[in-house]
Order: C-alpha cells, then sequence, then structure tokens
C-alpha cells in the first residue's frame, strides 16, 4: 500500500518541472514555465486535502479474474487479469493532468494487491485509519467488500504464502531473534522487485561490467539529495576512484572526508554552493588530487562490504564470547 500523491506529482508536472532529484540535473529552460513553488502550493491546494483512502475495485478484479481462470496457465492466468483490472476498475482523471488517470480513485488513494500478500491486511483492516504510520481511511463498504469478496478466496493462495513455506525454519529462528531481517515480513513484496530479466540474461557479472563502464568515463558522481541513509551511487564512485558531490543529509558522507574526496554542500537548495562544487571539478587538476586521495586512504576497502561483513562478524562472536558459546 502506497501514498500515491507523489505519483500524481510526477504526472501531472513532469513534463515542466520534473522531480526534486533530478532539479539539479535539468537545464533552466525545463524549469522556465512553472516555479516549483507554485507547483507546491497547487499541490496543497488540490492534491494533499485528500486523505489517504484505501479501495478496493483492483482487489475485486483480481480477485474474480483468478476465479474465472483456475486451472489454467500462470502466464494466461497474469494476462487475463490485466485485462480484467482494465475493464472493471474505473479511471479517475483529474483537472489538468500531463498523464491522465491513477492507482486509485483519489489522489494519495491506494489499490489493493491481494495475490502478493494481503493476510496483514486483512489483520489490520480495522485498526489502519488509526496506526501511527501511514494511516489510511477505509469505508465500511470497502471493508464489506474485501472481507465477503477478496480475503477468503486469496487464503493460501498469495505470493506471501509461498515465500513463507519456503523459508527454511532456522532461518525463521535467526529472524526472530534478530539476527536477519526478512523485509517481505513487514512490508509488502513489491517494493523491492528486482530486474529478473537483466539479472538472468546478463548475469551479475555482467550487471558490475556495466556499472565499471559506466563509472571508467565518469569523472565526478553528483547527488544533491534531499534524504539518503547511504547511497551506493556515491560509495560505488568512490570504489572506482572518482570524486563526489554530495549533500550533508546523505549518509555516505560519513565515509569519506568533505574537500579531499569530494565536496559535501550543505542542502540542495544552495545552488551556489552545487555550482561552486560542479565548477570546482571542472579542472582535471582537482579531479586528479581528489582520485589520488581516494587511492592513498584505501577507501575502498574502507566502503567494501567485505568489511562491513568482518565487523558484523566480530560484533556477533564478542556477543557469543560474552554468552559463553563460543
Amino acid at each position: 500500500m502506497q501514498d500515491t500523491s507523489h505519483c500524481f506529482l510526477r504526472s501531472r508536472f513532469f513534463g515542466e518541472l520534473g522531480s526534486r532529484d533530478t532539479f539539479f540535473h535539468a537545464s533552466p529552460p525545463f524549469f522556465i514555465s512553472l516555479s516549483f513553488k507554485k507547483v507546491l502550493s497547487y499541490l496543497f491546494e488540490t492534491v494533499f486535502i485528500f486523505i489517504k483512502e484505501l479501495f478496493p475495485f483492483r482487489a475485486l478484479a483480481v480477485t474474480r479474474s483468478y476465479q474465472q481462470t483456475e486451472g489454467q496457465s500462470m502466464v494466461l492466468r497474469r494476462a487475463k487479469m490485466l485485462e480484467n483490472i482494465l475493464n472493471e476498475v474505473p479511471v479517475s482523471i483529474q483537472d489538468g493532468e500531463l498523464i491522465v488517470g491513477m492507482k486509485a480513485m483519489k489522489p494519495r488513494g491506494s489499490p489493493v494487491f491481494p495475490e502478493i500478500n494481503c493476510s496483514w491486511l486483512e489483520q489490520d483492516l480495522d485498526i489502519l485509519p488509526s496506526r501511527n504510520n501511514t494511516p489510511f481511511y477505509v469505508s465500511e463498504e470497502t471493508k464489506k467488500v474485501l472481507r465477503k469478496e477478496v480475503f477468503p478466496y486469496w487464503r493460501g493462495r498469495q505470493i506471501y504464502d509461498r515465500l513463507v513455506e519456503s523459508v527454511p525454519k532456522e532461518i525463521w529462528k535467526a529472524d526472530s531473534h534478530g539476527v536477519i531481517y526478512n523485509y517481505f515480513t513487514s512490508r509488502t513484496i513489491g517494493h523491492i522487485t528486482a530486474g529478473y530479466a537483466k539479472v538472468l540474461n546478463k548475469g551479475m557479472n555482467g550487471i558490475k561490467k556495466d556499472i565499471q563502464n559506466v563509472l571508467s568515463i565518469t569523472d565526478v558522481a553528483i547527488l544533491p539529495t534531499f534524504y539518503d541513509p547511504s547511497s551506493r551511487f556515491i560509495l560505488e564512485t568512490l570504489a572506482a576512484d572518482k570524486p563526489v558531490i554530495t549533500t550533508k543529509f546523505n549518509g555516505a558522507t560519513d565515509l569519506f572526508v568533505n574537500n579531499r574526496h569530494g565536496k559535501v554542500i550543505d542542502k540542495p537548495e544552495n545552488i551556489t554552493a552545487l555550482a561552486q562544487a560542479i565548477s570546482y571539478f571542472t579542472d582535471k587538476n582537482n579531479i586528479q588530487k581528489a582520485s589520488q586521495a581516494i587511492i592513498e586512504d584505501n577507501l575502498k576497502e574502507k566502503i567494501s562490504i567485505n568489511r562491513a561483513a568482518r565487523q558484523l562478524i566480530n560484533v556477533y562472536e564478542s556477543i557469543l564470547h560474552k554468552k559463553g558459546q563460543k
């Protein structure tokens, strides 16, 4: 379940404005037609006035389709499911949209994906409007439809059910003790979707080579982020011995030295500081100096996954040692 207001922002204004993350990468004419302040004002007046609400229409269409296609191949069932969604789910078109339609009937609304996982929703349906983290309003009619026509069919048929059945007992034990964390136990698995075709066609080594090829022709990586726990993009660039520019809101800044390995600006909105940082690295001598510092300080090893794994193992071993289990 997701708040779709960010999708609405992209669909309504992407042709004129783009998203926050691309703001600093685009050329100035791209933003002349509408100021960001005006967009925010418009959103607060026309989008954010809507409360987050759960809608049952997609869940109904999916459930009816799967009931009608029992015994058929999964490829056909998925295709007919999509056909049924397109035929049955109402389409809401807002004034002024460049790309019409959205996932639900209202901005900030959410559909239900019962084929993936609806067990948690069945359990939390009554408390959904009052929960602290991302509450969603659920009408009595929506509750009635979901409980009568959706939830009963999907018990034991969800992708979540197959995942749970395939996980060894030892893994669940480790999960219960906090040693590892299975993301899908508290989030729907759609939050993280791998590019399976790319992985199968290229393999992990092929993907790594693609990244290395891009980084090999890169002078400096720029990520003026509003928030990032620790950007992999920045870390991979540093591992390739290339300087970086980012903001203090990026956790990756803890792993390199400002003004030695790259530049850290105070906030994304500081266009002057960002321009100065970019200008600094238009000088090849400055690029070479930063790259040499990254090599001398062995950042590739300091930010490597192997080092992080060793540190984690050391923590667990010290705990086991204190408990006398090793």
